[in-house]
């Protein structure tokens, strides 16, 4: 099972440990090559039909070019000065009246290629943005009923909303936090209109309020160590509701566990619903098998139970989303035998349901000593298992949360599916990470930005479902021109394999939308499926420091820039199939071509997967450009067939940024200073015109006065913006140690079966 109490524990106690015994150990280089990152965007989303003026933040990007997301329906132009430049770092973003409602990928567009993504939200309420501060009940921000606040949390206070509220007219109170990527765990408290608490949540969770009679009612929003700041960010909705059923939630984006919901074929929404009260025995809802209920863990500590006839040697699959639906919830499913003599009931326990295992553990690639990486939690505490009957007769299924105790969040809803085996799979990749030392290392969002000459290496896991044990082979489409993929086969009953995704030494700039699919024969048809990327949302340089969180992205865009180029590109020397009989020893010759400045002697060699992890390390010597991979199929016992070859070593190189990003930065640090100059210029021309404007015309001068002082005080933040802008450019061209995987080309090599023994000759 999940531990996810005393994961919270842990996140609690590190928010409230003080900022000095987190300061992380000094390492002699940093980790992973500078990959684009988007970091924030403001606000956080808007009404389909509107559009909306954003402001980004962002790191390793030289120029925010294009701000790109996920939905067609959602686009962005660059805000333009009155000198016709586009305005660093701000952007129009159109929302389309027919946009998809829920929370879209929005991705930079820079000269290292795509940035790692950040969440924006589409909504159909009313969009309003925190434009003062709101610290104190006398400065509450009044909200109407049916709209959606985006702010960012007030660092050591709390924020004030007010709304009227009507009597016995049901609210919903939401603050979507995780789910648009914001680092902030908050606090949210119901109070009358003094301040007196009503409803409250300190878990992030909806709040379902009922006024108890007409008035203003005021809303706080903190953080849960009052932490604030630009990521620390919020939508604050309000939403009436009629009836009674679960409350309503914001979108959010998707956990990485959810990459193996729904089933293929099940419909949108249940067949059937759950029927309450079956909370006992005697109250048990009658089903017929299969079966596909929807229901709801209401009230806190709900159990549901359900009954049903089946035959001695029945086999069902049984199968609960409720965590992978987005829910704080961790379903358990106990099946009983019922029987009944002399009537006197008895019960045998026939089966327990649990968790879906992780189908990747620390370490399973590489080592632990060198690699156990991000947390990817692509198991879940939802159910999947085999229930076989062991009798004719009566059997009753009991549902509950094990996590719905009293402090349970209210209405989370659950899908149970029980059904014949459909034998089938789900696969979920994402870029592999390198720890430093064990439980020392960092974590990183690794958009699939390719330098020319670099091979991008990714983990696959796969989720098995009702039995299928056959291998999967991965493969992607939609690649730019001159960047291919190549992946390791999951091999029959096994749960992880590996893709490679290589740019060309000389491929230009390009980006496209790939997709990535997993391919298997199930019950002798050939079945495709997509495969989801996953992502950690924030990168995190030191783990203690933070909490690392992962999620799946929305699509799969690929970019390549020559602006740099990868430090070094390791290949067979020969781009063919390289043959050879089981049992022979095949040599590959390999070329290195080093592009910047490596520390140490030489690097060591290891192979990917397992199928090959027998062989002896390649210790590459420093600027060698040529090695020799010698693979003993006879000592492997590689199989006839197709296989897939790559190696990975860990190095250290010295790695400079293109010295262009410096020029670019002074030049627009230059037109922001000539424009804080020119504007400083006209405020003072204004302010001049409105001391000398006769009475009559005094009102609209000092009104120009206070435009031309605006202006300028936006010029200087621009101003402020490009200088720092320029400091973090110098910075990046200053040579680093930086640490990360060299990856091979993936080799591929065909292994055919030796030709059948010669009969002894005949005497």
């Amino acid at each position: 099972m999940l531990q996810k109490k005393p994961l919270a524990a842990a996140l609690l106690l590190a928010l409230l440990l003080p900022a000095a015994s987190l300061t992380p150990p000094v390492f002699a280089q940093q980790v992973c090559l500078p990959m684009p990152r988007l970091l924030t965007i403001t606000p956080m989303g808007g009404q389909a039909g509107t559009s909306v003026e954003v402001t980004v933040a962002h790191q390793h990007v030289d120029v925010a070019r294009e701000l790109l997301f996920s939905s067609p329906k959602v686009t962005a132009k660059p805000v333009v000065a009155a000198d016709g430049r586009p305005v660093p770092n701000r952007f129009v973003v159109t929302i389309a009246a027919d946009a998809p409602v829920g929370v879209h990928d929005a991705r930079l567009l820079s000269s290292l290629g795509v940035s790692a993504p950040r969440a924006f939200a589409v909504g159909d309420l009313r969009e309003v943005s925190r434009a003062a501060p709101n610290n104190t009940i006398a400065a509450a921000l009044p909200l109407e009923v049916n709209s959606v606040c985006n702010a960012t949390a007030t660092e050591r206070a709390i924020d004030f909303y007010s709304f009227r509220g009507t009597k016995d007219r049901r609210i919903v109170v939401d603050c979507n936090t995780l789910g648009i990527d914001s680092k902030l765990n908050p606090v949210v408290i119901i109070t009358d209109g003094k301040g007196n608490e009503l409803l409250a949540s300190r878990d992030g969770g909806v709040l379902d309020f009922t006024p108890p009679q007409d008035g203003t009612y005021l809303i706080k929003v903190h953080g849960l160590a009052f932490q604030g700041g630009s990521e620390q960010f919020y939508r604050l909705s309000l939403r009436e509701v009629q009836g009674t059923g679960p409350a309503p939630r914001q979108d959010t984006v998707k956990r990485v566990s959810s990459f193996s919901w729904p089933p293929e074929g099940l419909s949108a929404g249940a067949l059937t619903a759950e029927v309450e009260p079956n909370d006992d025995p005697a109250a048990a809802q009658s089903i017929v098998l299969p079966c596909d209920i929807a229901g709801a863990f209401v009230p806190a500590d709900d159990v549901d139970v359900f009954e049903f006839q089946a035959k001695k040697g029945d086999v069902w699959w049984v199968e609960v989303a409720s965590e992978r639906l987005g829910m704080n919830t961790d379903p358990f499913v106990l099946v009983q035998r019922v029987t009944v003599v002399d009537g006197k009931e008895t019960v045998t326990d026939v089966a327990e349901f649990d968790d879906i295992p992780h189908p990747i553990k620390p370490g399973d690639f590489i080592p632990a000593s060198t690699y156990t990486g991000p947390p990817y939690i692509s198991g879940s505490p939802d159910v999947l298992g085999k229930l076989v009957l062991p009798e004719d007769g009566v059997y009753r299924l009991r549902l509950r949360d094990l996590l719905g105790g009293p402090g349970a969040d209210p209405g989370s809803i659950y899908r149970l599916v029980i059904r014949q085996a459909a034998p089938d799979f789900a696969v979920v990749a994402w870029a592999a990470h390198l720890q430093l030392r064990q439980n020392d290392f960092g974590t990183f969002s690794k958009p699939i930005a390719l330098r020319a000459g670099t091979t991008m290496a990714f983990e696959v896991v796969v989720v098995r479902r009702d039995g299928f044990d056959g291998e999967i082979e991965m493969f992607m489409e939609g690649l730019p021109p001159g960047v291919r993929a190549s992946g390791l086969t999951i091999p029959a009953g096994k749960s992880q394999g590996m893709l490679f995704v290589t740019a060309d030494a000389t491929a230009t700039p390009a980006l496209s939308i790939a997709k990535i699919f997993g391919r298997a024969r199930v019950n002798g048809a050939e079945v495709v499926h997509p495969c989801r990327l996953a992502s950690v949302v924030w990168a995190i340089d030191y783990a203690p420091n933070d909490f690392p969180r992962s999620r799946l992205v929305a699509d799969v865009p690929v970019s390549v820039t020559d602006f740099e180029k990868a430090p070094a590109s390791i290949a067979a020397a020969e781009n063919k199939v390289w043959e050879a009989k089981a049992g022979d020893t095949l040599k590959i010759p390999l070329r290195i071509d080093w592009r910047e400045e490596f520390n140490g002697a030489s690097i060591q060699l290891k192979p990917y997967g397992t199928l090959f992890a027998g062989m002896k390390p390649i210790d590459l010597p420093i600027k060698a450009t040529t090695a020799e991979a010698v693979v003993d199929l006879a000592a492997l016992k590689t199989p006839p067939g197709d296989h897939v070859l790559a190696f990975r070593g860990i190095s250290v190189c010295k790695h400079r940024a293109n010295p262009a990003i410096v020029k670019m930065a002074e030049e627009e640090q230059k037109r922001a200073s000539d424009q804080v100059a020119a504007l400083t210029a006209a405020a003072a021309a204004a302010a001049e015109k409105a001391a000398k404007a006769p009475d009559a015309e005094k009102a609209a001068a000092a009104a120009d006065a206070a435009i031309a002082v605006a202006k300028q005080k936006g010029a200087e933040a621009a101003l402020a913006e490009a200088t720092r802008h320029l400091k973090a450019m110098n910075d990046a061209v200053v040579p680093k140690d930086i640490l990360d995987f060299l990856v091979s080309e993936p080799i591929r090599i065909s292994v055919t079966s030796p030709p059948p023994a010669s009969p002894p000759a005949k005497p």
